[in-house]
C-alpha cells in the first residue's frame, strides 16, 4: 500500500480511439510494465497489492476514478468463490500470478517464461491433445499448471474432493 501511493495511476484514452501502436485490450500502460510492477510488489511481500495493481490497470479504461477498484472489491470476489481467485499478468519476459483465498489470504508467484515461451508451450499442449497423445498431453498440461498456478492455489485445488463442485475465479491478462 505504501508503495502504490507514490506510483502514478495509469490513464487510458477512450476505447473508441486507440492510439497508434496501442491496443483496445489494455496495452496503454503495457502488460510488460504491469508485470514488472506486480513483480516488484511481490518482492516487497505485498501480494494483495500486486493483485490490485494487475486488476486496476486492466480495468482502468472501463472504470471512472470514482468507481476505482479497491482491495475490498478483490476480497469480495475471492470470498464469493469456494477456492478464491487467481489473477495473472504476463509480460514479454515473465509475469505474476496471485491467488487470493476465500478467506482473503493472498499469495503470489513469479512466472519466468515470457509470452512467446508460454505461447509455444500452449501450442504444443494443443497439438498433443488434437493428435490424441494422451500421455504427452497430460505431461505438458501438468508442466503448464505448475508454472502458472501459485502453490497455494495448487494446494486448494488438490485438496478439493473430486466432483465437489468447488469454484475458483480465474482472471487472466495477456496471452493467457
Amino acid at each position: 500500500k505504501h508503495m502504490q501511493q507514490h506510483i502514478p495511476r495509469p490513464t487510458a484514452p477512450p476505447l473508441a480511439a486507440p492510439a497508434p501502436g496501442g491496443s483496445i485490450i489494455g496495452e496503454w500502460l503495457g502488460l510488460h510494465t504491469v508485470a514488472l510492477w506486480a513483480r516488484a510488489l511481490l518482492e516487497l511481500d505485498e501480494p494483495l497489492a500486486a493483485a490490485l495493481t494487475i486488476e486496476r490497470t486492466q480495468s482502468a479504461s472501463l472504470r471512472t476514478r470514482a468507481d476505482e477498484l479497491t482491495e475490498e472489491d478483490l476480497l469480495a470476489w475471492a470470498s464469493s468463490m469456494d477456492l478464491g481467485l487467481i489473477t495473472w499478468v504476463l509480460g514479454a519476459d515473465g509475469g505474476v500470478a496471485v491467488h487470493i483465498s476465500q478467506s482473503g489470504v493472498a499469495r503470489g508467484r513469479t512466472i519466468d517464461p515470457g509470452r512467446r515461451s508460454l505461447g509455444e508451450a500452449i501450442r504444443r499442449l494443443r497439438r498433443a491433445a488434437l493428435e490424441g497423445q494422451t500421455e504427452r498431453h497430460q505431461i505438458l498440461g501438468a508442466q503448464l499448471r505448475d508454472e502458472l498456478l501459485p502453490p497455494s492455489a495448487l494446494k486448494a485445488l488438490e485438496a478439493a474432493p473430486p466432483g465437489a463442485g468447488k469454484r475458483i475465479l480465474f482472471i487472466p491478462h495477456g496471452p493467457l
